[in-house]
């Protein structure tokens, strides 16, 4: 370009920009909320995901965000420290990045393998068994503990050598202080093992940090633990620390030692896009080069040091959920896209239709395309790139991310889409010279071949892309395909609608011309001449953004109602209160009496069973009545047939059986004799999944039938089912109260715990986040389409007013004109998104998406319509349509006739 040429533009530029101000002002505020909202969502997913793995890894325990190094023989002794940290800092150097080791939380230490019995008459014995107690030692125990009374443990001087026989060996240790308390022990007290070895305390000790890993190796250091036998009979687990000089006899009195390091990482040093390297660092150090580097470290032990960890079973869990949500996700953008970029386009069919005479009037005199078309572009772009310059850098300023490449790059293709798309769809109206007058309107408009070409081709990529969906469903990950289904269903939709729109208004135009009211008529007539490009944009970008929204809240709601039925399966009722063995009459009765229970339904479980072919059984009994009227609420179980199950007082005891094992009963008896009584079963029936248990070889018995059979008056229930709405921390406090081990299960609070699962928690933010991106562009669309024929209705009120048109006429006036468009557009998106129900549905993994994949029990219910998710958004744009209509009739009605009703005014 010459400079002439290149001065020549500036003006043109200038004197554009400045008579057309407002129009230049609203795209570049349009292009700046595009960009920001488009290079916002690369920068939040980003952040996102890497505050779901933060949470994911802070919500595990340290085990499993930690590399532990372990070796079986005691190798450390009196002057073992030194030799301990050299390990650690060899074990630290073989931790690569994107792994960063924590080495100010590091730590390591030997312990005994085995416990031994105190055996002192004053020792606590809950039921008869004397407590035991495990030896540990750990570098740097003065910075980590307060010592309460005492002082730390000194190396043992034993009589004699460690190979030699050693009659009477002393070993000092410091306890907690509330190993302490519940041990009865102070500073100076001896206590016997049973052995030749006592325990000397010599100090008791306040942890200044439990939550430091230092602490991570027991948390008996920290506390004692009341353990249970097989037979549930209680003792108590206690740990001591010891000197280092004392690791040396764990091997000859403790049943061997381990020595052990852990290498926790630092919190928040790993990002979700460097999971994948993470984990092949990982697979190095646990069965690579680095875990035989470790192996080799023959002077630590016969065997080396063992490197394991429990992050590459999170990480592996942080993927799966992350893939099943990323599909949803792309899904969600493409259609928040989809509805920007037809806003955009929209924008620009404005534009052409505002400058259509002036364009036209330039190519009758002579102007060539490509000098419109480099002025038109200079004059969007000056308008265009300030928007979405100032757009991308508040996402980046407000949502910083490391990766600043996909933002910029969405902050371009919103900027280029923009810019060229104004000249573009200006100068594809004048490729060829017309007269100058009105163009087709919606009514006379007829479809062009290349239209109707580009619209089959539309309508088999949506074929194709629902195909594929059901094909293969959502579970296999997302590609283009998948993630455009949902906006090419709504390309298809808006296609119909552009069909079918003039023939309805046409018709209804014919019955309203026959009554008496003008405003109707005047109000049809002009939705009929209404440009038919203008009309198609405004039904697509509508469209778009009511299919993305509706659908976006159908799998919200969907996910919603996955975890309320994955709650009701695993908790089988409102709440559950379960006990390892009979649960105690008086906390049966402060259940039932608890805040918020409405009844209560004991289950008795008189054991398992066996039925010699090695089949192995679990038997129920519970009252079929009450709990018949517990599962038709719920829905998620079969009721009991009570007749079935009564069995007339005489006889086998009449059972259901889950279907395999009632094919291995078939018709024999099984025999019972347990806690209850000696009697007989007989299979009469078949049950599925119930409310106590979901699946497993069951059989379900009469509670009121067994207690006649067994001559009992009542039975001991293990289990309590509670239909509510039950007051979950009342609950907790009522069994509490009765001192039980007996386990509390609120539905309500397992929903609230899938609801924040780390993953799920940022997958859900964002995703109402598109949804409320795709519902601001479905209401940008009414806007722009009822603002750009502000002026000429204006002008035709004023008109109408001269002529005794009521305020009340003009409003109905313009309700006409605007409403036909906004309401084809409102049902369209409504029967879109019913139609995405049955095409996708049977498609949508839910139980990967509300992160229930891995929960017991039946699968999940399929995506259905609900009410609100249909009509809620469509109803909200109708609602802003009306008001911005009241307002528009308000404010014109305001005006001055004369402010109107200007000389030479072509509107």
């Amino acid at each position: 370009m010459t400079a002439a040429r290149r001065r020549a533009l500036a003006p043109w530029t200038r004197t554009q920009l400045r008579t057309a101000s407002g129009a230049a002002a609203a795209l570049c505020l349009l292009v700046l909320a595009t960009a920001f909202l488009a290079a916002a969502l690369p920068s939040a997913s980003a952040r996102a995901d890497d505050t779901a793995l933060r949470r994911r890894i802070a919500a595990t325990d340290l085990q499993g965000r930690s590399i532990t190094g372990t070796t079986d023989p005691g190798f450390f002794g009196a002057g073992g420290a030194m030799t301990a940290a050299k390990v650690q800092n060899a074990l630290e150097a073989l931790v690569r990045p994107p792994l960063v080791v924590d080495k100010a939380t590091s730590s390591y230490g030997d312990r005994g393998l085995e416990t031994v019995s105190l055996t002192g008459r004053n020792m606590p014995r809950p039921d008869g068994l004397a407590p035991v107690v495990a030896l540990a030692w750990q570098p740097g125990q003065a910075a980590h503990v307060h010592l309460v009374e005492g002082r730390l443990p000194h190396d043992p001087v034993p009589p004699r050598g460690p190979d030699e026989q050693v009659t009477r060996l002393v070993l000092e240790t410091a306890v907690s202080e509330q190993t302490a308390r519940i041990l009865g022990v102070h500073a100076g007290a001896r206590l016997s093992t049973g052995t030749v070895v006592t325990l000397e305390v010599v100090g008791v000790y306040r942890p200044l940090d439990p939550s430091l890993p230092y602490w991570v190796a027991d948390q008996r250091l920290l506390r004692p633990e009341l353990d249970y036998t097989t037979s549930q009979a209680r003792y108590w687990n206690v740990e001591g620390l010891v000197a280092p000089g004392a690791t040396d006899w764990f091997t000859y009195y403790f049943g061997g030692s381990l020595a052990y390091w852990w290498l926790p990482l630092v919190p928040g040093s790993l990002h979700a896009d460097e999971v994948g390297a993470a984990r092949g660092r990982l697979a190095g150090l646990l069965s690579g080069p680095e875990a035989l580097a470790a192996l080799g470290m023959a002077d630590f032990g016969d065997d080396g040091i063992t490197l394991t960890s429990g992050l590459p079973r999170v990480l592996d869990e942080f993927n799966r959920r992350e893939s099943a949500l990323h599909t949803m996700l792309a899904v969600g953008a493409a259609g928040a896209a989809g509805a920007a970029a037809a806003v955009l386009l929209m924008a620009a069919g404005l534009a052409a239709e505002r400058r259509a005479r002036e364009v036209a009037l330039l190519r009758a005199r002579g102007g060539g395309m490509a000098g419109l078309g480099l002025r038109l572009l200079a004059e969007t772009a000056a308008a265009t790139t300030p928007g979405a310059a100032a757009g991308t850098a508040l996402a980046l300023v407000l949502l910083p991310t490391r990766h600043v490449g996909t933002p910029v790059l969405a902050g371009v293709a919103v900027w280029a889409l923009a810019t060229i798309g104004v000249p573009v769809r200006i100068l594809a109206r004048h490729r060829v010279l017309r007269a100058i007058g009105r163009g087709d309107d919606v009514l006379t408009a007829r479809p062009t071949r290349r239209r109707t070409v580009a619209e089959l081709a539309v309508a088999l990529a949506a074929v194709a892309a629902v195909a594929s969906v059901r094909r293969r469903g959502t579970a296999s990950g997302a590609d283009l395909l998948l993630t455009c289904a949902p906006v090419l269903l709504g390309l298809v939709g808006a296609i119909v609608v552009a069909r079918l729109y003039p023939g309805p208004l046409r018709a209804v135009g014919r019955l309203w011309s026959r009554r008496r009211s003008v405003s109707g008529f005047l109000g049809l007539a002009r939705a009929g001449r209404a440009p038919a490009g203008s009309a198609l944009l405004h039904t697509l970008a509508l469209l778009l953004a009511l299919t993305a929204a509706v659908f976006g809240t159908e799998m919200l709601a969907g996910i919603t109602q996955t975890w309320d039925h994955t709650a009701a399966v695993q908790v089988g009722a409102d709440a559950r209160v379960e006990g390892s063995s009979a649960l105690p009459p008086a906390l049966v009765t402060a259940v039932s009496r608890s805040p918020g229970v409405r009844s209560v339904v004991p289950v008795d479980h008189p054991g398992g069973g066996s039925l010699g072919n090695g089949t192995h059984y679990q038997l129920y009994a519970v009252d079929p009545q009450a709990y018949s009227a517990l599962a038709r609420k719920l829905g998620t179980a079969q009721p009991l047939p009570t007749t079935l199950l009564d069995g007339g007082g005489s006889g086998p005891l009449p059972a259901l059986a889950s279907p395999a094992l009632a094919r291995r009963i078939g018709t024999q008896l099984v025999h019972r004799n347990d806690i209850v009584g000696t009697y007989q079963l007989k299979v009469v029936g078949t049950v599925g999944g119930t409310l106590f248990t979901p699946d497993g070889n069951i059989l379900v018995v009469s509670a009121p039938a067994l207690a006649r059979t067994t001559g009992l008056h009542r039975l001991a229930p293990e289990l309590l089912l509670i239909d509510g709405p039950v007051d979950g921390p009342a609950l907790h406090a009522t069994v509490a109260r009765a001192h039980t081990t007996a386990s509390v299960e609120v539905r309500s609070e397992v929903v609230s715990a899938l609801d924040r699962q780390p993953e799920q928690a940022s997958a859900t933010t964002l995703y109402l986040a598109m949804v409320a991106a795709a519902a601001l562009f479905a209401a940008l669309a009414v806007l722009l389409a009822l603002l750009h024929a502000a002026p000429g209705r204006a002008a035709l009120l004023a008109r109408l007013r001269t002529m005794g048109l009521t305020p009340s006429q003009g409003y109905r006036l313009i309700l006409v004109e605007a409403l036909p468009q906004v309401l084809a557009g409102v049902v369209a998106g409504i029967a879109v998104g019913l139609a995405a129900v049955p095409l996708f549905g049977p498609s949508v993994d839910l139980a990967a998406l509300a992160g229930t994949a891995d929960a017991p029990g039946a699968g999940p219910p399929a995506l259905r319509p609900a009410l609100l998710p249909l009509a809620g958004p469509g109803l909200a744009v109708l609602l802003l349509a009306v008001a911005v209509v009241a307002v528009e009739a308000a404010v014109v009605g305001r005006r001055q006739l004369t402010t109107e009703l200007r000389a030479g005014d072509q509107r």
